[in-house]
């Protein structure tokens, strides 16, 4: 099972719960190739909280590039 309050301390933040059910029931991935729901407290060492908030970072940025408006 997901160790979320150790992702949660890790990463300094707390997901809502509905989140957290949604990527526990489901996993990581993607919707549409649009939407890509990610689990910090996936036990694989490619899913670590570190893995997880550099991908959202990339994500970001990715956007901003984008669209720097």
């Amino acid at each position: 099972p997901a160790d979320w309050a150790a992702a949660e301390a890790e990463l300094g933040m707390t997901f809502p719960n509905d989140y957290k059910a949604f990527v526990t029931r489901y996993g990581s991935g993607a919707i549409d190739d649009f939407v890509h729901p990610l689990n910090p407290a996936d036990d694989r060492p490619d899913c670590s909280p570190k893995r997880f908030s550099d991908c959202i970072l990339g994500i970001m940025r990715n956007v901003r590039a984008y669209d720097p408006g």
